[in-house]
């Protein structure tokens, strides 16, 4: 279960990080509030997708996956822009 949340850590952030250091971003935030944020969203989604995978019991499907990144970004900015 580590292995598979280090994985998943590693990856969101790597695949977010971009959006981070986006203008939009960078004029609302400063680089370390941005890194904070990247990381809460990152541990809130990996916790989402474990739980699903554990109620599963299996790895959930990319539909899945995209429906645990879409309800964190709702619990956490229900706004529809977040994905451009």
């Amino acid at each position: 279960m580590e292995e598979r949340r280090s994985f998943l850590v590693n990856t969101l952030h790597v695949l977010l990080s971009s959006v981070v250091r986006s203008p939009k971003v960078g004029w609302m935030l400063t680089p370390e509030e941005a890194d904070c944020v990247l990381l809460f969203l990152v541990e809130r989604i990996v916790d989402e997708v474990l739980r699903r995978e554990i109620e599963f019991g299996h790895e959930i499907t990319v539909n899945e996956f995209r429906r645990c990144v879409t309800k964190t970004l709702d619990e956490v900015a229900p706004e529809p822009d977040y994905i451009a």
